[in-house]
């Protein structure tokens, strides 16, 4: 296939850290079943994103309301009450947060020794989980892929973070309802094409539940939640919905190795039901069009999405209807029209009136950010 197939999400293939994991296998339940895919051809047309030669500013053109919250940034995340907003200054960086009520920001991460952090998360009772490394090996995206832990960090900021076990493959979703977590381990790969494929194998992804009392963080409950096969594609956890019920999910599918190192990967929309054995096929791998899942709105029914011809071109926020093979899918941002940039990681305040989201350049490495942006959601949208 040519380099320039327009559905393309490059990715890296790397080699396993083999990093020990406080979670035992002995507490890891038995294998779940791998979910398929519909067999038929969804019914959709791909929607058309063209890289545009406007001149000016791409971000003064954002949606009427929009406010720059802070001049650097990436990875914004809503707390559940919706009165912070936590963000990294950069990639293996210091954790932020910003005020709403008063527009102020603070460093949490910068009393106490730490090689950075790639993501945070609110739980439901304030408290956070960060995603970073435990030792700086000088390998960025090796690190990203294989060497990502789990960390309970302490609402007051006041302690330093806490390892919770796994080495984690990109993100997880984070319950708003309770301290449930998921994510896909990291193994010895990143990916795999479907011709290399070991017959059978499969990709988890794991459910746990943070527990704090007297004996300190940890996660219990560990288990597995449902499988991918991975001649098929690598899924990445993004959201719950339906009570925690359904885990909404990207899943990476490799088109075509570029080097050594690098993969070109398409994805969907995906909603795996964890009270029984089903996958919904929300959006399919489309030709011309790049879908990632990002934030989901709080009743579950709509879910912003990275969008355009495939990452690399630059990126705009999309929101998609949360319906089996959706048709209501449309366009909230239009950066692209000014050329190769990009808003993405985009999140829904709790209440759905606001979105947070980071802006930055095609061709930079995955989850990189200059800004963060606030903008209102109209009506219509939410």
């Amino acid at each position: 296939m040519p380099r320039s197939y327009p559905t393309v999400r490059a990715a890296l293939l790397v080699i396993c850290l083999c990093l020990p994991s406080v979670v035992t296998a002995q507490q890891i339940q038995a294998q779940a079943p791998v979910l398929q895919p519909p067999a038929d051809t969804p019914a959709v047309e791909p929607m058309t994103f063209e890289v545009g030669t406007r001149t000016g500013d791409p971000f003064a053109s954002l949606p009427e309301g929009t406010v720059r919250i802070s001049s650097f940034g990436e990875r914004p995340v809503y707390s559940a009450d919706g009165r912070k907003i936590a963000f990294l200054g950069k990639s293996y960086g210091d954790v932020f947060e910003y005020d709403v009520a008063t527009g102020r920001t603070r460093n949490l991460t910068a009393n106490f020794p730490h090689v950075g952090f790639l993501r945070a998360h609110y739980l439901p009772d304030g408290n956070m989980i960060l995603l970073g490394p435990a030792e700086n090996n000088g390998d960025r995206v090796r690190t990203r892929l294989t060497g990502i832990k789990l960390w309970f960090f302490d609402k007051s900021a006041a302690k330093a973070p806490v390892q919770l076990g796994p080495t984690v493959f990109e993100g997880i979703a984070v319950s708003r309802r309770s301290n449930l977590v998921a994510w896909t381990p990291a193994m010895g790969h990143a990916f795999v094409m479907a011709s290399d494929a070991t017959p059978g194998s499969s990709r988890p992804v794991m459910l746990g539940t943070v527990v704090v009392d007297a004996k300190g963080p940890r996660l219990e409950n560990v288990r597995e939640a449902f499988r991918r096969e991975e001649a098929d594609c690598t899924p990445e956890a993004q959201d719950f919905r339906d009570n925690d019920h359904e885990l909404v999910h990207a899943c990476y599918h490799p088109i075509y190795q570029i080097d050594a190192l690098q993969f070109a990967t398409i994805t969907g929309i995906w909603g795996a039901r964890l009270d029984r054995p089903q996958l919904i096929r929300y959006r399919a791998p489309l030709e011309g069009e790049y879908s990632e899942p990002e934030g989901i709105s709080p009743d579950g029914s709509w879910e912003l999405v990275e969008c355009g011809q495939f990452d690399r071109s630059g990126l705009d926020i999309c929101r998609l209807t949360l319906t089996p093979d959706s048709r209501d899918y449309r366009r909230v941002t239009r950066v692209l029209d000014y050329g190769r940039v990009k808003v993405s990681n985009p999140v829904v305040s709790p209440d759905g009136h606001f979105i947070a989201y980071q802006s930055g350049k095609a061709f930079e490495e995955a989850g990189v950010g200059h800004s963060i942006f606030l903008t209102p959601l109209k009506a219509s949208n939410r």
